[in-house]
């Protein structure tokens, strides 16, 4: 029989496995009727934050202006915060491309999200770690990284602290973790498994932390009619299978009742 290990990104399901999961539930269900209280005007962006959905597929440049890269997707840690940033650089149209993984707070943010600037050169960013989603070839990217790269600059101080802290190792996509192009589309449920809603988007503050789920809710089929409302993205316990090449979330949970997240403010965009 072929089992599925499930990981959970919220504290909520780490203290379930740790026997106190009903404390934790209560906790949330509380938090969550807080939430749910704030009924009333319509909530905006806050200034300066960017929808993911902006984000991934934004051009990269340095401090020059030029184009070193593009973003390919965004990593959700375990405590609803952006810590990476997933850099494809090279190939054509996907081709021979290499991605590297870099910390979300070395970048600067365009008000538009359309572009995102990062201090090194091309060359500079295309000597660091690949970046790999699958911890199993993790040991194969660092021998590959050794071999092409014998006297990688990085590791020995010579570039720019902005570079510095993300080249030494590669990222490895971690259980615990999330890429945002996985969470946009996921369907939402309650405690009783009944669909209440779906991510529409990920909301990016400029220093990555807190990051927002947009939730579409109510309506009809592909909730026409309804509406859009915002929620801490570590409101939710995500869990995850090792099936998806994708790294889809196999369940989205929410303690919020539809009527709950109804009765939210509705979100609009800037």
């Amino acid at each position: 029989m072929r089992h599925k290990d499930i990981y959970a990104l919220t504290l909520t399901s780490a203290a379930m496995l740790c026997g106190t999961g009903t404390v934790a539930w209560a906790q949330d269900h509380d938090a969550g009727q807080a939430l749910a209280a704030r009924s009333g005007s319509a909530r905006n962006q806050v200034s300066g934050a960017v929808r993911a959905s902006k984000l991934i597929g934004a051009t990269v440049k340095n401090k020059a202006g030029d184009s070193i890269g593009e973003i390919s997707d965004l990593i959700v840690s375990s405590g609803a915060n952006i810590t990476t940033a997933v850099v494809s650089v090279g190939g054509v149209l996907g081709v021979g491309e290499k991605k590297i993984g870099v910390p979300y707070k070395s970048f600067s943010v365009a008000p538009d999200g359309k572009t995102l600037y990062l201090d090194m050169t091309a060359d500079q960013l295309k000597s660091m770690p690949a970046y790999t989603d699958d911890e199993k070839s993790d040991a194969a990217a660092r021998y590959q990284t050794s071999q092409n790269n014998p006297s990688n600059k990085f590791e020995h101080g010579t570039t720019s602290s902005t570079a510095t802290g993300a080249a030494k190792t590669a990222h490895v996509l971690k259980a615990t973790e999330e890429p945002a192009s996985a969470l946009i589309g996921s369907e939402v449920v309650d405690k009783g498994d009944a669909k209440v809603g779906k991510i529409k988007d990920v909301i990016v503050s400029t220093s990555g932390h807190g990051a927002q789920a947009v939730l579409a809710v109510g309506g009809g089929i592909a909730n026409i009619g309804g509406r859009e409302v915002a929620i801490p993205l570590d409101n939710l316990t995500i869990q995850r299978g090792d099936a998806s090449p994708k790294h889809e979330p196999q369940r989205v949970q929410t303690t919020l009742t539809v009527g709950e997240l109804e009765a939210l403010p509705e979100f609009r965009y800037e």
